[in-house]
């Protein structure tokens, strides 16, 4: 079974971690629920503030795996058809302007089905079947 969109964003942004950067979050993780722990016990009225500390604490980790941003210096090449550049990250949000085939793009950043590039001065969201990726 292929893992799910989660499980491969949250595997992509651990990869591009320093081991020194996860013993940090870890560390920060493990004072979060030790102090909300220490809260909870020592003023039971402060049981739902606990609470609410650890489920935002995890939403905030969900989203910043899930805002998974390429190296800076990354690049990629537009493939076979022009590339519709995108003010956002959905189909929705189109501009004029486009990318021809062949032209080198630098990888901003990248979200699910979507990557931000910029090249020539032109800066937006194109498609992830649309590129080409170089190491």
């Amino acid at each position: 079974r292929p893992p799910s969109t989660l499980g491969r964003s949250v595997s992509s942004w651990i990869a591009r971690r320093t081991p020194d950067e996860l013993v940090a979050l870890l560390g920060t993780i493990l004072a979060c629920a030790t102090g909300t722990a220490v809260l909870a016990r020592r003023r039971p009225g402060a049981r739902l503030l606990a609470r609410a500390t650890v489920v935002a604490s995890c939403l905030a980790l969900v989203g910043i795996a899930l805002r998974s941003t390429a190296s800076p210096t990354q690049s990629g090449v537009i493939l076979e058809r022009a590339a519709v550049l995108h003010s956002a990250p959905h189909a929705t949000r189109t501009s004029a302007d486009s990318v021809r085939p062949g032209v080198e793009v630098r990888v901003l950043a990248e979200s699910d089905h979507w990557v931000e590039i910029e090249t020539e001065g032109r800066r937006g969201w194109i498609r992830r079947t649309r590129i080409g990726l170089l190491e």
